[in-house]
């Protein structure tokens, strides 16, 4: 069955001045993808890929009515401004969001040039926003691709950059999920980014295991349970993203546990786990 949201595609972070972001993500340790245009849009990018998401830098290069809201996020300070959702279909996605009473955009066409094996091809994508009055602190959209072999490349997806390198400079307000049993970023390695930053006390750890053994149809990799709003843990991907939206209302001040007094969600976490605990 396709969905029209799928889990994550990628995030959107606006930077005021694309050549200083671009070199300071370069001295981080990130591949650090070339320039891209978005004539259609009067903005520019670097993405840093990875194996099925990627981290987008954006920056104006001309003010057109397209980027009219991303202008004003800037004379907010920029950063995070845009969660992209994976999905089956522009069209699927636009058709559940109106069905919600979501009053999402029309779907939008546009490309960028792309070098590919020294040959400029053009990377296409169809998006449906969910407009700010529905989504007030960060924005929300869909991302189909129509050419993911320009985007998602394996040779791209080399990132060299260790987040447990750079987490002991983390300085602004930080809020860490991760789920126990995690089989695509096993837990020693978000340990590890924890233990570096001194970050215990603002992570929460999802107790899958717990989860399960409540409800055995609960996956049992819980890497993408943030974005499972469908199926039986739907009330925990609520639950966690309405962590996050508090954490951003509050601008960085509130965190809250995210079922509360229940048993599913420590916040902050009883432990900075080392071993695998997988399910079969």
């Amino acid at each position: 069955m396709k969905r029209a949201v799928k889990g994550l595609d990628h995030v959107v972070v606006m930077v005021d001045g694309i050549d200083a972001a671009e070199a300071a993500y370069k001295n981080l340790g990130f591949q650090v993808q070339p320039r891209g245009f978005h004539r259609k849009l009067g903005t520019a990018n670097h993405l840093m890929i990875f194996d099925k998401d990627y981290f987008e830098i954006l920056g104006i290069v001309e003010d057109t009515a397209f980027n009219a809201e991303r202008r004003e996020w800037l004379k907010q300070g920029g950063g995070l401004a845009n969660v992209a959702l994976a999905t089956d279909g522009a069209d699927i996605a636009f058709d559940a969001f109106k069905a919600a009473g979501l009053e999402p955009d029309a779907p939008l066409f546009f490309d960028r040039a792309v070098e590919v094996a020294g040959k400029t091809e053009h990377a296409q994508f169809r998006t449906v926003r969910i407009p700010k009055t529905h989504m007030p602190v960060v924005g929300f959209f869909v991302c189909e691709h129509l050419t993911p072999q320009f985007v998602y490349r394996s040779e791209w997806a080399q990132q060299a950059g260790n987040p447990a390198a750079y987490a002991p400079f983390i300085t602004a307000p930080v809020i860490i999920q991760f789920a126990r049993g995690d089989k695509t970023v096993p837990n020693p390695t978000a340990s590890a980014i924890i233990r570096a930053g001194n970050l215990q006390s603002r992570s929460t750890l999802f107790r899958n295991d717990l989860a399960v053994a409540a409800n055995p149809a609960v996956s049992h990799n819980p890497h993408t349970f943030l974005t499972n709003v469908s199926g039986p843990g739907a009330a925990f991907a609520f639950a966690a993203q309405q962590q996050i939206a508090t954490f951003f209302a509050s601008d960085g001040v509130t965190i809250i546990d995210p079922d509360g007094a229940g048993p599913f969600f420590e916040t902050p976490t009883s432990m900075v786990p080392e071993d695998l605990a997988y399910l079969p």
